[in-house]
């Protein structure tokens, strides 16, 4: 109501061999429905999140449990996209708070408030974004992250004691 331009899309695949994928998806459908913000709210069942979120400002993935990696920030942020993640797991390792996008504990009320106040600040929007990409662009290039990956690899084999 106070932001009639604003649309929100919950984006995602539906894996219909997971019963908790479908109940999340029927969830969802149901609520935008049961609280009439079909206008506000549109779902999608995507396996081109790429490709979708490339034309959005924002991604909100406010998980309330830890991811290990957090693809999906990592996505938002090359996308361009100014990202609010939950303060867990992944993504809050990849997250610099304010810097590459902003971190959020995993409830309503500062969701809601990150939310506004980047609705309201074009201007921080844009910075958060150029910062992310940029470090998109410098530390997760196939290079670096393979390096990395050898890296780890490279010390489970040559430290006896993790075997």
């Amino acid at each position: 109501q106070n932001y009639p331009g604003i649309h929100f899309q919950i984006l995602g695949e539906i894996y219909k061999d997971q019963e908790e994928s479908v109940k999340f998806y029927k969830r969802c459908v149901s609520l935008v429905k049961e609280f009439e913000l079909e206008k506000v709210i549109s779902i999608h069942k995507s396996n081109k999140v790429l490709e979708d979120i490339a034309h959005w400002e924002m991604l909100i993935h406010c998980s309330r449990e830890a991811e290990p990696l957090g693809r999906v920030v990592l996505e938002g942020m090359a996308a361009g996209c100014t990202v609010i993640a939950s303060d867990l797991g992944g993504p809050k390792e990849i997250v610099d708070h304010d810097q590459t996008g902003l971190l959020c504990k995993p409830s309503l009320a500062p969701l809601q408030h990150l939310v506004e106040n980047l609705i309201n600040d074009e201007e921080r929007r844009q910075r958060i974004s150029t910062n992310a990409k940029s470090y998109i662009k410098k530390n997760y290039t196939w290079e670096k992250v393979m390096g990395e990956f050898v890296r780890v690899i490279e010390g489970c084999i040559n430290d006896e004691t993790s075997i």
